[in-house]
């Protein structure tokens, strides 16, 4: 926020001058990013107490073909995935519902429109010494994903800013991987027969997140869809705030638990 509006067309700032505040923003999102990753390190097998959960939903609530969007920027659902073995899922970061064929292969589309600690920009990526190009893999024009961390350590990556955006009542989604994804995220769900919301209370910090499922369930009721709509959480007010986004054309079931005992009834 203070980098948007430090300047003339605002309030400029001496005591915060934009050189300063683009380091502080670096450096934020660089201890952030190597907090997480410590977290993902921590996890050496599908029993370890940060992805059990995450690996149940994934065994036993997941299906091939599934949409899963997620404002998180740790990789602990890909973490989980990871340690399913055989029955893992391939990941897909672009939406497409494909032709019939392609339904047979075991994938689930992958959204991330805050962003990723594994995601970097072209000139972060240059930046980086890897051991093979296989190291990063393309998502966009714009934005490569690391994709070796399950076979190296990421303190490489300590110096180097990852692709996430910070919560701020003023998002801005610049790259053309988030933009892409934004877009994935309204094709997705205009097609899906059942959404679940789980665990995400829908905070007004999230304007545009609001606005993208206020259209995606006003054109639905224009084109005489009805989507199962299911929110899990057990904060009670969080339904005030769907039912509002919804509209009166849909009915919201609420389900008043935490994550792991939804799971547990799953």
């Amino acid at each position: 926020m203070a980098l948007e509006f430090n300047s003339e067309t605002y309030v400029r700032s001496n005591l915060w001058p934009s050189p300063r505040l683009t380091r502080i923003d670096r450096t934020l999102k660089q201890a952030l990013s190597s907090y997480l990753w410590s977290r993902v390190e921590r996890v050496k097998s599908r029993d370890s107490k940060w992805v059990e959960h995450l690996v149940k939903f994934c065994t036993d609530v997941l299906r091939s073909g599934d949409v899963v969007v997620t404002f998180n920027w740790d990789i602990m659902f890909e973490r989980a995935n990871s340690l399913i073995g055989d029955q893992r899922f391939e990941l897909r970061h672009t939406y497409s519902p494909g032709p019939k064929r392609d339904r047979q292969s075991r994938y689930v589309t992958l959204l991330k429109p805050h962003g990723s600690i594994d995601w970097f920009q072209t000139g972060e990526v240059q930046k980086v010494e890897t051991r093979g190009p296989a190291d990063f893999v393309r998502l966009g024009t714009d934005v490569y994903l690391y994709n070796s961390f399950l076979r190296r350590p990421h303190h490489h990556l300590d110096d180097r800013v990852p692709e996430i955006v910070p919560p701020s009542l003023l998002k801005a989604f610049r790259t053309e991987v988030a933009q892409r994804t934004w877009k994935d995220i309204y094709r997705a769900l205009r097609r899906a027969g059942e959404i679940y919301i789980i665990g995400y209370s829908l905070p007004p910090e999230d304007q545009f997140a609001r606005f993208v499922l206020r259209r995606v369930f006003r054109n639905a009721s224009v084109d005489g869809l009805d989507p199962k709509i299911t929110v899990v959480n057990p904060t009670s007010t969080v339904l005030d705030r769907f039912e509002e986004v919804v509209g009166s054309s849909f009915r919201v079931q609420f389900e008043h638990i935490t994550f792991e005992k939804w799971l547990t009834a799953a």
